[in-house]
């Protein structure tokens, strides 16, 4: 009889079913650190963007003459807006990636587990089919 007749592959089985789920978890663990990176660095990006453009709108209006005027406040009130805008849009992003990965995680845990069910559903018949075919022989042993 060949090793797999007596559940060795199970176990094999087992074994890679983890080795896929490990390797699945790492995976994500990555890609989740590089898009916090990817997110921080989008935020500093635009913060010093913004900035470098808030001081320009600043003083465009105080060459026109325009510093303490409704048009500039209104002004400076949009640009707080599109980049408190952008700013969400960031964080939304961020979010839906790392989202994202969480259901990555959850999906192969959840492929293991079925899968390590089924081996250990694919072993318990093998080991009643052995019964079975054990018991078959019952008549010939005399007791």
């Amino acid at each position: 009889m060949a090793l797999a007749d007596y559940g060795v592959q199970f176990g094999i089985k087992k074994r890679n079913l983890a080795s896929n789920r490990d390797r699945q978890l790492q995976q994500n663990a990555y890609s989740r650190f590089l898009s916090q990176q990817r997110g921080s660095r989008s935020y500093a990006d635009l913060d010093r963007g913004m900035t470098r453009g808030l001081e320009k709108l600043g003083s465009g209006f105080g060459r026109r003459g325009l510093r303490n005027s409704g048009i500039a406040a209104q002004g400076q009130n949009d640009y707080a807006q599109a980049w408190t805008q952008q700013r969400d849009d960031i964080a939304g992003s961020l979010t839906n990636d790392l989202r994202q990965l969480d259901m990555g995680d959850q999906n192969a845990w959840s492929d293991f587990n079925m899968g390590a069910a089924d081996v250990d559903q694919m072993k318990a018949a093998q080991i009643l089919q052995t019964a079975a075919t054990l018991d078959q022989f019952k008549p010939f042993l005399g007791s």
